[in-house]
């Protein structure tokens, strides 16, 4: 089955060249790994859209459609299920896994979020939180608030995805994992870890271990806008193609990117 792999598309960012779903369009199916939009209205209307023009929409949520819900990083996936549960084309992969046609391969996701332990033993747990600015926050939340929401999280998508892996690969199916946070150490931002403001939040680190099972045959996922595109590692494949924002890479020109499972 072919898909079309999106991610970080940041809507907010891209008023001047809105992406627009049928005219880039290339296969019937779409993944979308997360960050669609920091407003959740505009996040849901952005996946009613690809339903209207794929046959199938496979999403997972980033950490921004959870912009202004830190206090319950569980919203943004209630209200997206409540929403969008009049299209039976939506698979939100945190609660429902897509079977390929020819019934060999699952897809699983989670977000990911971070443990803030990504970078150890390079950097530490410690300063990564020291290093996490909150500033951004709507909420009346301390840091600390905000830290253990985000680790608690962190380990909730961790045991999910676990579990899902470990069922299915005593069914015998090959695996493919969407998160919207990097899977594992190696592809995160080439300013790692030079830029240590944000070494602590790239990912989750207990998700490598999920990884490294023979069944998982690829991993789909967003978050670094550095956009590595289709990388072999381990004997897997790692797609990423995030837009990120407009004064990132500047990618006026950005279009799905075609994956085979």
């Amino acid at each position: 089955m072919k898909f079309d792999v999106v991610s970080d598309l940041h809507i907010e960012n891209w008023q001047d060249y809105p992406y627009d779903w049928l005219e880039k369009k290339i296969n019937d199916n779409v993944i979308i790994a997360g960050d669609i939009a920091d407003d959740i209205d505009l996040t849901i209307e952005e996946l009613k859209k690809a339903c209207f023009v794929y046959t199938n929409v496979l999403y997972v949520d980033g950490n921004h459609e959870s912009t202004d819900h830190y206090d319950n990083l569980e919203y943004a996936n209630e209200r997206i299920n409540n929403e969008m549960i009049g299209f039976s084309n939506f698979y939100n992969l945190s609660n429902r896994e897509f079977f390929t046609d020819d019934g060999t391969t699952v897809i699983i996701g989670r977000c990911g979020w971070w443990d803030f332990k990504m970078c150890e033993p390079f950097i530490s747990c410690d300063e990564c939180i020291h290093n996490f600015d909150i500033s951004w926050c709507t909420q009346n939340l301390t840091k600390e608030q905000v830290v253990h929401n985000i680790i608690e999280k962190a380990h909730k998508d961790y045991e999910y995805l676990r579990d899902k892996v470990d069922k299915y690969m005593k069914q015998y199916y090959d695996i493919c994992i969407v998160t919207h946070t990097v899977p594992i150490k190696e592809l995160m931002s080439d300013n790692y870890p030079l830029d240590r403001r944000y070494a602590g939040h790239y990912g989750n680190s207990r998700i490598e271990e999920i990884v490294m099972n023979d069944n998982v045959k690829c991993c789909v996922f967003g978050h670094n806008h550095d956009a590595k595109q289709l990388t072999k590692k381990l004997n897997k494949m790692f797609i990423n193609n995030a837009r990120g924002r407009k004064n990132d890479f500047n990618r006026i020109n950005y279009k799905p990117l075609e994956i085979e499972l």
